[in-house]
C-alpha cells in the first residue's frame, strides 16, 4: 500500500476542457509540485522498488500458464513460461518463509532450498535476503551466513576474479564427486556457469532437472541449450524410450531425425511411415529430397546431427 501511495503522489488530477471524452487527465508532477522524497535519486529509488513489487505480484497472481501441460511441460515449454513460473513458485515460498518466521521453527532446510532455486536463476539479490533472515541461534547459521557472502560476491560485475573463480570451480567439483549434487550445481550457478550446472545434473541422471535449469537459465545461449536438450534425447532413445524421445525431437524442431528413430524400432515402423508421409505432404522437413539424406539415429553412441 505504501508503494501505491508513493505512485499516487506523482501525479495530480488536471481538469480538462467540458468537450473532451474525459474528465481528468494524470500528468507527471512539475518542478513546482511538492515530493515526498529528499532528494531525486531517493524518489527513483522508491519508485524501482515499487515496480519489483508490482513485477513480482504479477509473477504471483498471473504464472504464464502452458499450451499443454504434461510431465515434460517444464523442461519443453517456451522459456519465459517456465521463469515466470518459477519465479511465482519462489516468491510464495518466500512468503512462507517470512510468515513461519516468528514461530520458530526450523525452516533451514526449506530455506536453503529456495537461496538455491534463487541462484539458479541468476536472482542473487533475493538469494542472499532469503540467507541472512536464518536465525542466529539456527545450528545452519553459520553455513547460510557464508553461503549469503560468496552470493554477495558472485553479485558483482562479470569477469569474476581468477580466485573466486577457479574456487567455486574446484568446490563444485569436489562436491560433485561426494553426491552432493545441489551444491555442486549452486557453485557452478555462482560464477554464471549455467552449462557445467546442467551437465553436473545430467552425469547424476538428473536429465529433467537440467532440461529446466537450461531452459531458466539466462546466460546459456540457443546452442548450448539445444546440445543439452539432445543428450536428453540421446539418452532416452538408448535406453528403449522410442515414443518420448520422438516426442522431444518434435518440440526441438528435427522431424527427420524423429522418423529415422521411429523407423529403426519394430513396433512403430507404421507410425514411422504414416509419419514420413505427413511430412512429405506438408513439406515441414524439406521435401522428399530432404527425407533421403541419411541422418543418423540418436540410438546410436555417436554424436546427433542435427538437421
Amino acid at each position: 500500500r505504501s508503494s501505491d501511495l508513493d505512485i499516487e503522489s506523482h501525479f495530480r488530477h488536471v481538469d480538462t476542457p467540458t468537450n473532451s471524452p474525459s474528465t481528468a487527465t494524470l500528468e507527471p508532477p512539475t518542478a513546482g509540485s511538492a515530493s515526498l522524497y529528499a532528494s531525486p535519486a531517493e524518489e527513483r529509488a522508491a519508485l524501482l522498488k515499487a515496480s519489483r513489487a508490482i513485477a513480482d505480484a504479477v509473477d504471483v497472481l498471473c504464472p504464464a500458464p502452458y499450451a499443454s501441460p504434461h510431465k515434460g511441460s517444464e523442461a519443453l515449454g517456451s522459456t519465459q513460461a517456465v521463469r515466470r513460473s518459477k519465479a511465482s513458485l519462489n516468491i510464495q515460498r518466500m512468503h512462507s518463509l517470512h510468515l513461519m518466521a516468528p514461530r520458530g521453527i526450523d525452516d533451514s532446510i526449506a530455506r536453503l532450498h529456495v537461496a538455491r532455486s534463487l541462484i539458479n536463476m541468476s536472482e542473487l539479490d533475493k538469494a542472499g535476503e532469503v540467507l541472512m533472515e536464518t536465525s542466529f541461534d539456527a545450528a545452519s547459521f553459520a553455513f547460510h551466513a557464508q553461503l549469503a557472502i560468496n552470493v554477495a560476491a558472485a553479485n558483482q560485475p562479470r569477469p569474476y576474479s581468477t580466485p573466486f573463480v577457479l574456487a567455486c570451480k574446484r568446490a563444485g567439483a569436489m562436491l560433485l564427486a561426494m553426491g552432493d549434487v545441489e551444491g555442486a550445481v549452486e557453485k557452478f550457478a555462482l560464477i554464471g556457469e549455467h552449462h557445467e550446472a546442467c551437465m553436473a545434473m545430467q552425469a547424476t541422471g538428473r536429465w529433467m532437472e537440467a532440461a529446466v535449469q537450461a531452459r531458466i537459465s539466462p546466460r546459456l545461449t540457443l546452442t548450448c541449450k539445444l546440445e543439452l536438450l539432445h543428450r536428453w534425447v540421446k539418452h532416452r532413445a538408448q535406453k528403449g524410450h522410442v515414443m518420448p524421445a520422438a516426442l522431444l525431437l518434435l518440440r526441438l524442431g528435427a522431424p527427420r531425425t524423429a522418423l529415422v528413430l521411429l523407423n529403426e524400432c519394430a513396433h512403430f515402423t507404421d507410425t514411422g511411415g504414416l509419419f514420413g508421409l505427413y511430412l512429405v505432404l506438408t513439406s515441414i522437413a524439406g521435401g522428399k529430397q530432404s527425407l533421403e539424406r541419411t541422418i543418423a539415429s540418436p540410438s546410436r553412441t555417436d554424436d546427433i546431427r542435427r538437421p
